[in-house]
């Protein structure tokens, strides 16, 4: 987002209404192309030079042939025509149409002597992928995906309009727990903590599940059906990491997270909340209108449900800790420190000195007798094969966490879902922190389908999802990602996650407001020591992207 305002002042009155850049592969010069039959399933791979990974996802009318495949496929690698080939070495005849091929063919690209496997569709997959989701109807909610995306017209002017309208003026002050409350709470009970060590007292072997969202106040139709499956888990907690669009004005929270409907709508999209409570932290967008909307009125609505009526009793800050004898939950605050009014919003984001001081003093997330393993949720990434990273907040964190612990961190801000080898980030000065590391920010704005970046194995991407549909904006198709969320559960030291996408409902053509696609599996456990080890992986989508960094 922070690009479109560079290029958008620039460019605004020449965007097309609804015209969608889609980043372009870059060129390679492949030696020989291969076509291979492997189980019923079109599969793309790419095989590149180690220092330039990358891949081209091409799609076709399943009429085509393979003559217009062979050059279509040849001019995006920049090779001219290629010679399409069976798994015998056989050229695919010129008049073949795909269709037919469809489930006996797979693809491969070499472009070295190294294979990169990127991502497998079967032929009912790519028939969704071609077909134009039915469009729905615009005056049902707030948004829709055309109205949100920074590079239309009506996006992009939105997006000026407002933040020349809010941006500038008294930053909302920075709240912090009143006197008396520390901001922990137990994750099996919602029961407020006095002090870290009273969570070991309470029991903590029964399952908790979190449902959990970022990037979602887009108050789209996609955002609201992702507000009602997060629920279908029943979930004790509902946590949002960051984001409500345009820029979380007053007006925006109430009809993208209250419920209330603007003009021009029939009805808003309500953030839903859990049986024990519901948090929400801070995000950039919500800064832009320097968080009035956030502080003010969201809030107030959320934090844990009382013993005695049962209502939420409000979110005094925007950081909490949820925890019990096995884990700690800590979201954090990456988004109040990104106001400047100088430009659009800062890089050097670190946690709010107040922050700082409540996970060393209250928190004790320095103590080295504290295994329990650690979950970090924010806003902004520490890692990234797509877009720049913010690393104040991890060189702070790797100033408090005991040396050598391995954490797990869940973050949004890129509108994209994307899986993270085990690494240590080296932070300069002798500090470094070891983590797991996920982006999630894919549940209400339109979400990005970018190719594999040059820099993905520097960066140890091992897994992402860049499957798209088409929205029918009534000039053109605009191709956009699936929208999700995930669902966690935690008994005694494990915690698995089921990433899950909206789906595509194929009778009626258009998303499906029950019925979602289950992506990932994984399970993290906590040892005796404190470090948070991955269990297990499963890819339960065979359509998203792998990258073989070995």
């Amino acid at each position: 987002m922070k690009a479109f305002f560079h290029v958008l002042l620039l460019c605004l009155a020449a965007t097309s209404m609804a015209k969608l850049k889609l980043t372009n592969a870059p060129r390679l010069t492949p030696k020989t192309i291969e076509f291979a039959v492997a189980n019923n399933q079109l599969s793309l791979y790419i095989q590149v030079p180690t220092s330039n990974p990358s891949h081209v996802l091409m799609t076709f009318d399943p009429s085509a042939n393979a003559n217009y495949i062979s050059q279509r496929l040849g001019k995006k690698l920049g090779c001219g025509d290629i010679q399409l080939l069976t798994t015998t070495g056989i050229p695919v005849p010129e008049d073949t149409i795909l269709a037919d091929a469809l489930n006996s063919t797979s693809i491969s690209v070499k472009c070295s002597d190294r294979m990169l496997k990127l991502a497998e569709f079967d032929s009912t997959r790519l028939q969704r992928f071609l077909s134009v989701v039915a469009p729905h109807d615009d005056n049902e909610y707030p948004y829709n995906s055309i109205d949100i995306l920074g590079n239309t017209l009506t996006g992009g002017g939105k997006y000026l309009t407002e933040f020349l309208r809010y941006h500038w003026g008294t930053l909302h002050p920075f709240q912090t727990y009143p006197a008396g409350e520390t901001g922990m709470y137990h994750l099996n009970s919602g029961h407020p903590l006095s002090s870290n060590s009273e969570a070991f007292s309470i029991p903590s072997d029964d399952e908790v599940r979190i449902a959990m969202a970022s990037d979602w106040g887009a108050g789209t139709y996609e955002s609201a059906y992702v507000a009602a499956q997060l629920m279908q888990s029943d979930p004790h907690w509902t946590l949002h990491l960051g984001d409500v669009y345009y820029i979380g004005t007053e007006d925006e929270v109430r009809a993208n997270v209250l419920g209330i409907a603007p003009d021009g709508a029939k009805q808003g999209v309500t953030w839903p909340w859990g049986s024990r409570g519901s948090f929400a932290f801070m995000g950039n967008h919500e800064m832009y209108s320097r968080a009035y909307g956030y502080f003010d009125l969201w809030l107030p609505t959320l934090g844990v449900r009382t013993t005695t009526t049962g209502s939420l009793s409000g979110q005094k800050a925007s950081y909490v800790d949820l925890e019990n004898k096995y884990w700690r939950i800590l979201g954090l605050d990456s988004g109040y420190n990104t106001y400047t009014k100088v430009w659009l919003d800062s890089s050097n984001n670190p946690q709010p000195d107040e922050v700082i001081d409540w996970l060393t003093n209250v928190v004790k997330l320095n103590d080295p007798n504290d295994n329990r393993g650690l979950v970090i949720l924010s806003h902004h990434q520490a890692i990234s094969a797509f877009q720049s990273v913010y690393l104040a907040s991890p060189t702070q964190l790797a100033d408090l966490i005991p040396a050598n612990r391995t954490i797990l961190w869940l973050w949004g801000h890129e509108h994209r879902l994307a899986f993270y080898e085990e690494q240590t980030l080296d932070l300069g000065d002798g500090k470094f922190l070891k983590l797991h590391s996920r982006c999630v920010g894919n549940s209400g704005f339109p979400t990005a389908v970018d190719k594999a970046p040059s820099n993905a194995r520097d960066t140890l991407l091992k897994l992402y999802d860049d499957r798209a549909y088409m929205v029918d904006s009534g000039i053109r198709d605009v191709q956009v990602g699936f929208n999700g969320y995930m669902q966690i559960k935690l008994l005694k030291n494990s915690l698995t996650i089921e990433y899950r996408s909206l789906a595509v409902d194929t009778t009626s053509q258009s998303l499906s407001p029950k019925d979602s696609s289950l992506l990932v599996t994984e399970t993290f456990v906590s040892d005796q020591t404190g470090n948070v080890q991955l269990q297990s992986f499963v890819v339960n989508d065979p359509n998203l992207t792998v990258v073989d960094n070995n």
